[in-house]
């Protein structure tokens, strides 16, 4: 969670978030080189590639308004009822779409306060750079076009101020991300041109110094710490306009701003622990995400840039980054050590695990190892927990509580109905909710629902004839469906769309000798290359089946300095001692059942 910077000012003071039990808490609540550059090396994308084409200039940026629908093929599918990325998907767009004033032109909510009489929604900002970004994408992966009208309107108000919008910041950041995705999925030339505008300006605001940059504070001073931290939304952001657009100026200011957050900006030490820290009535209080962002950012860059000594520094801050929480199950703190309040408990919000998830995916892809197991624990557990799927529970938690009179700029229609897809941001190993804190804020669910978009994207790679399957969850796609039985069996469909050469990547408590892997029901002989069983050829309509053993295993272990029984099922956790109070976690008990549940679906693929 993370306020907003623009520029030298937050996007809203964190002062003005009353109803927070403290200011600590309301702080809490997230918020061109001169040596030769090395040819980058793309990471493998299932977007649509960026289209070499004459581009006139737009002499209106408001001609882009009109959304096109995203296309695609939809079909039904009987599925595995496991983890599906694009049924949480659809979730997350309810609940960006709905948390939005309708009277305001649907300018989205920042805060949702659930421990009121009523629970309600409040204070609105029209330009939301985290929701117009994740929107996009989960509209993407969804096709879905239900309440477009809502992210409509946010498309049009920044195309109405985009020649005097901000770039640097958080929602400007963004946006930039923002700008580049919408070129490469319209394949508009117009978006093309208004990345070379914002890039042109972006170039001439900073200020140069050896070889980096950064953007200046209101003082003309270069920011450090804690203020510095609002570039790494910036980082991101240049780094995806580059990868969707191939710019290589983006790339190159990125790689200016990447080395002034790293060496210059007081945000790291030399070993990659973070140093950040905001101002508090405790002291200077280390918020894991503000500086964790940073880190998403700068190993952005360096797999984009094909930066290997980045790289290794990235790695080295996030294994340094796992250590501070619970990497069994993805659990990570909102502050490390120094906290900004006396606050009894440990608690972790959305964004800190969806930073590590990020990072470790972009690490895996640079080739700094093998963490896809990392991501894997973290998604199937804390990350996926957090995200609210009923919201009945918040009402009658508060049936008790005397009624409040409703504030000018709060909203208390169907509050619980509408944060259902949201994800928490104040959460302990086992529950969503900590008893009398708000709930949730617009920053955890804008983060929540784009790492989602991101493991859907990056979990299976179609390369060089080659499909590639990382993670064994749920997935339609161009090339194959993957039809993933985990954790009720150790088994995995893939119903092959194309003819390639196939490899499977498999869970770390797996032993390679104990797979098991058919081709439309007979033996295949397996080869390994790591993690990975290299099926070989596969044809179009072929069936590939891979089985493996599956148990679980009791784990003893503290999380937020709490001692926690677990049973845990290959990688996911299914059952939790204490349990939670108010949404509890890991209600899982048809998982131990053994034998597969299934769920009819419609499928959706994008055409690429």
């Amino acid at each position: 969670m993370v306020n907003n910077k623009s520029k030298s000012l937050s996007r809203r003071d964190f002062l003005k978030l009353s109803g927070i039990t403290s200011l600590s808490l309301a702080l809490s609540a997230c918020g061109l080189s001169s040596k030769p550059t090395e040819t980058p090396t793309l990471a493998p994308t299932i977007m649509p590639s960026p289209t070499r084409s004459p581009t006139s200039e737009c002499i209106d940026p408001r001609s882009l308004a009109p959304m096109p629908q995203v296309k695609g093929d939809r079909y039904q599918a009987t599925i595995p009822d496991t983890l599906d990325i694009q049924q949480r998907a659809e979730l997350v767009l309810n609940t960006m779409t709905n948390c939005t004033d309708p009277k305001n032109n649907y300018a989205p909510y920042d805060n949702m306060y659930v421990y009121r009489n009523p629970p309600i929604l409040r204070a609105t900002t029209m330009i939301n750079g985290k929701y117009m970004e994740t929107t996009a994408l989960l509209r993407y992966l969804t096709g879905s076009t239900t309440n477009q009208h809502v992210d409509q309107a946010w498309r049009n108000a920044y195309l109405e101020v985009f020649s005097g919008y901000p770039w640097w910041g958080v929602d400007p950041g963004r946006i930039l991300a923002w700008l580049g995705n919408n070129y490469r999925i319209e394949n508009n030339p117009c978006w093309l041109d208004l990345c070379k505008q914002v890039i042109k300006r972006a170039r001439q605001e900073v200020v140069y110094q050896d070889d980096y940059c950064y953007y200046p504070d209101t003082q003309g001073a270069m920011p450090t710490g804690w203020d510095a931290t609002y570039g790494g939304w910036t980082l991101q952001g240049l780094t995806q306009l580059y990868r969707a657009t191939q710019n290589t100026e983006a790339l190159e200011l990125a790689g200016k701003v990447a080395r002034y957050l790293k060496d210059h900006a007081m945000i790291f030490d030399s070993d990659g622990h973070f140093l950040a820290r905001h101002p508090s009535n405790n002291g200077l209080a280390l918020h894991f995400h503000h500086n964790g962002n940073v880190l998403e950012g700068l190993s952005a860059y360096a797999l984009a840039a094909n930066d290997r000594e980045l790289a290794s520094f990235a790695k080295s801050s996030y294994e340094w980054a796992r250590a501070t929480g619970s990497p069994l199950v993805g659990f990570f703190p909102e502050y490390i050590n120094d906290w900004p309040d006396d606050r009894p408990y440990v608690d972790c919000e959305t964004c800190c695990t969806a930073d590590m998830i990020q990072i470790a995916m972009t690490l895996s892809e640079a080739q700094q190892g093998d963490y896809w197991d990392d991501v894997d624990r973290y998604l199937r557990n804390q990350f996926i927990e957090m995200q609210l799927l009923d919201g009945k529970w918040i009402d009658q938690m508060v049936a008790s509580l005397p009624p409040t009179p409703l504030e000018a700029n709060e909203d208390a229609d169907r509050v619980s109905e509408r944060l259902v897809g949201s994800f928490a941001s104040w959460a302990t190993a086992n529950d969503w909710y900590i008893e009398e804190q708000p709930g949730t804020t617009f920053c955890c669910i804008g983060n929540g629902g784009r790492a989602l978009y991101y493991v859907w994207e990056k979990m299976i790679r179609f390369t060089n004839d080659t499909l590639t399957i990382h993670l064994l969850l749920n997935r339609a796609s161009t090339w194959a469906d993957v039809n993933s039985y985990v954790p009720y069996e150790g088994r995995v469909d893939i119903k092959m769309k194309v003819t390639c050469d196939l490899e499977i990547r498999i869970p770390e408590w797996v032993k390679p000798n104990e797979v098991v892997g058919l081709v439309n029901n007979e033996p295949r002989r397996l080869v390994f290359q790591g993690r990975y069983a290299l099926i070989g050829s596969v044809e179009s309509g072929n069936v590939v089946t891979i089985t493996f053993p599956i148990f679980e295993r009791t784990v003893e272990t503290m999380i937020g300095n709490i001692p926690y029984t677990l049973i845990i099922k290959g990688n996911d956790v299914v059952s939790v001692d204490p349990p939670g109070k108010w949404y509890p976690f890991y209600q899982r008990a048809k998982y131990r059942e053994n034998q597969v549940r299934w769920v009819n679906r419609e499928r959706f693929v994008p055409t690429i």
